[in-house]
C-alpha cells in the first residue's frame, strides 16, 4: 500500500513487511527483519541507503546485533530456527535450531558470549528460552520454563552473591538443577 513502510526506502524490497528493526551498537547501521522476504536488510542509520540484504530463513521476525556489533542475528518464525551472519563477511555462517516451533525475541548476556532467544508458547506447550554460545554457534542449553519456572534473571560478570535470588546465587535464572550449565557466574540452563 502507497506510504507503507516496505514501499518507501530506496530500495526496499515491496515484498519485505519489516517485522523489527534494531541499531547496530555504533549507531551507523539499522538492520530490519522482513518476514514475507525471509531477508534481513541492512540500511545505513543516517541515510536509510541500503547496504545489503542477508538471505535468512522463512518468516524472519527479530533481528538484534551482539554487543561488540560482530554478529548479528535473526529469529526465523518459520523455519524454527536463529540465523546467525557474521558482520565482517556479511554471510550467514550458522542457521541454529530451536528447541521449540516459534523463536521470537533476542537479548545477549553482557560479555557478548551467549544469545537468548525466547521461543513461544504455542497451546499446551510452554515454550522456552534457548542459550546459543556465540563461540561454537551451537544451542548450549534450552529453559523449559514449566520444569524450571524462572525466578529471577540477573546476568552479572561480578563475583560474589546477588541478594534475593534463590540460594544466594549470583546470575540465577530459577532453581538450580542437573541441566544447568554456568557462565561468568550465569546459570545458563
Amino acid at each position: 500500500a502507497p506510504g507503507a513502510a516496505s514501499s518507501t526506502l530506496p530500495g526496499q524490497n515491496p515484498d519485505c513487511l519489516t517485522t523489527f528493526v534494531s541499531v547496530s551498537p555504533d549507531d551507523r547501521l539499522i538492520y530490519l527483519a522482513c518476514s514475507k522476504s525471509h531477508e534481513v536488510q541492512v540500511r545505513d542509520a543516517r541515510t536509510l541507503e541500503l547496504v545489503g540484504r542477508l538471505p535468512a530463513g522463512d518468516g524472519t521476525y527479530n533481528v538484534e546485533p551482539s554487543p561488540d556489533g560482530r554478529w548479528v542475528l535473526a529469529t526465523n518464525k518459520k523455519a524454527q530456527s536463529v540465523s546467525i551472519f557474521d558482520t565482517g563477511t556479511w554471510r550467514e555462517v550458522a542457521r541454529v535450531p530451536t528447541s521449540k516451533r516459534v523463536p521470537h525475541g533476542i537479548a545477549f548476556s553482557p560479555d557478548g558470549r551467549f544469545a537468548f532467544v525466547s521461543v513461544e508458547s504455542v497451546g499446551s506447550d510452554p515454550g522456552a528460552v534457548d542459550a546459543i554460545d556465540l563461540r561454537t554457534r551451537r544451542r548450549a542449553a534450552s529453559i523449559d520454563p514449566c520444569r524450571n519456572p524462572v525466578v529471577a534473571v540477573n546476568i552479572s560478570t561480578r563475583s560474589g552473591v546477588t541478594p534475593g535470588l534463590p540460594g544466594g546465587l549470583n546470575g540465577s535464572v530459577g532453581p538450580p538443577g542437573d541441566d544447568y550449565l554456568q557462565h561468568d557466574g550465569l546459570l545458563v540452563g
